[in-house]
């Protein structure tokens, strides 16, 4: 497996994904932003940063991934999200 079909049977699903996704973030940030507004600043400080910015905050390490004989691992650019 070449790792161009790696990569298109791992973008594809994603791609297809992106409108939920995109509807998914848009509906956690509005409901951090209401819940925001009625907490206390003592109280919003007090909730996890995993929780007030999702997507800052890594929730776990990398880890190895077996590749198909003869494919290279090559690093990609990490994309975050602001």
């Amino acid at each position: 497996m070449t790792l161009a079909r790696v990569r298109a049977c791992l973008i594809i699903p994603i791609a297809a994904m992106r409108p939920q996704l995109t509807k998914g973030r848009a509906a956690s940030r509005q409901v951090l932003e209401e819940a925001q507004k009625i907490l206390t600043p003592e109280q919003w400080a007090k909730v996890p940063k995993r929780i007030r910015a999702p997507g800052a905050v890594q929730l776990c390490e990398p880890t190895a991934v077996a590749l198909p004989r003869g494919v290279k691992a090559q690093v990609l650019p990490r994309v975050t999200e602001t």
